[in-house]
């Protein structure tokens, strides 16, 4: 299980918190430090006056620098070196410039797998005139992951900007020979351009094929920030059922994962990792990831009993054996959150 105070006491939560935002601090947020500065004559906080600061410290971490922008999804276009064109779809976040989450599906889907997940992050229902779907094409896998009303609260004020897309050959963007790395690469390059997000708050998920794209791009687009000077960082990547699917034959990666996720956690970033025992490469890659000890920060993998793979881990009903925690994996996804952006996100 994470544990959230040990690893960001309250200080260093209340610097990440104001700088996440990007810009100089508002003078809300500087008119409540000053509050919160108890003089000599005056007599310590209560427990309740205590209480009542919590909430306006909390939604000063959501300030938006700039307007919203509107709620409804957006479909995008994203290039990619080979010149095709990924089809995507952009969710605005509620505060501006925001974290954004690049969502990446598996095989046996496409983009419309995050159908649900991507509005639930995005937080924004109450401003929307009409439910907010995309078709799924008859024949795509069903599972928990399509069914909202399981998942797990999330903060009114907090919010992010999502980015989905179809990888080539899938949905709607047109087949390439092994392009999957690419086009991973090229949605997080994409994603750090958009209007409305904090292009160094980017982070990752994916399930299966993606779980590979989530951490690989990511690892790759620091690397770009890094060497090319392209501006953005991914600060933290979830892999749902990983395999290095992406090196050869059925692919163009000269790295594993593991040396992927091994670069990212020294660099600070957060990586993390579930997979099942008896699934494949998934569990076993897991497991690896566990022992590695000279990060940064240290990586957050869970291993579930069984074979459920990819999607089928984003279920209520199943919670890891390793380590032993009662939360599935949306809750473990939100925590995971926190971490990588140092923002409120769940509700105490």
């Amino acid at each position: 299980m994470f544990q959230r105070k040990a690893l960001f006491p309250v200080p260093a939560i209340l610097v990440l918190l104001l700088s996440a935002c990007g810009g100089a601090a508002p003078t809300e947020v500087a008119e409540i430090q000053e509050e919160s500065t108890v003089a000599p004559e005056e007599p310590a906080a209560t427990e309740v006056e205590a209480a009542t600061e919590t909430p306006q410290i909390i939604a000063s971490a959501w300030l938006s620098q700039f307007p919203a922008l509107p709620a409804a999804p957006q479909e995008v276009s994203i290039p990619t070196v080979q010149g095709r064109s990924l089809a995507g779809i952009y969710y605005t976040a509620k505060v501006n410039p925001a974290p954004i989450v690049v969502l990446m599906h598996w095989a046996g889907g496409d983009k419309t797998d995050w159908r649900a997940i991507t509005p639930w992050l995005q937080n924004r229902a109450d401003e929307l005139s009409h439910k907010v779907g995309f078709a799924r094409l008859i024949g795509q896998v069903e599972g928990p992951w399509l069914d909202p009303s399981w998942f797990p609260d999330i903060l009114p004020e907090a919010s992010f900007g999502v980015l989905v897309f179809d990888y080539g050959g899938f949905g709607d963007s047109p087949l390439g020979e092994h392009t999957e790395l690419d086009d991973s690469l090229a949605a997080l390059e994409f994603a750090s351009t958009l209007e409305g997000v904090n292009p160094d708050q980017i982070i990752t998920m994916g399930a299966s094929i993606g779980a590979d794209g989530a951490v690989d791009a990511c690892y790759l687009f620091n690397m770009a920030v890094a060497e090319d000077g392209v501006s953005g960082r991914c600060v933290g990547a979830m892999a749902l059922s990983p395999g290095n699917f992406f090196m050869a034959p059925f692919g163009t990666a000269d790295f594993t994962f593991s040396e992927a996720a091994a670069a990212l956690l020294e660099d600070g970033n957060y990586v993390g990792c579930l997979g099942a025992i008896e699934d494949a490469e998934a569990g076993r890659i897991c497991i690896d990831l566990g022992a590695f000890t000279s990060g940064t920060v240290p990586p957050t993998p869970f291993v579930y009993e069984g074979d459920n793979h990819g999607m089928f881990l984003i279920d209520p009903a199943l919670t890891p054996f390793q380590p032993p925690v009662d939360e599935n994996a949306l809750q473990i996804f939100l925590q995971f959150l926190e971490h990588a952006t140092g923002l409120p996100i769940i509700p105490n």
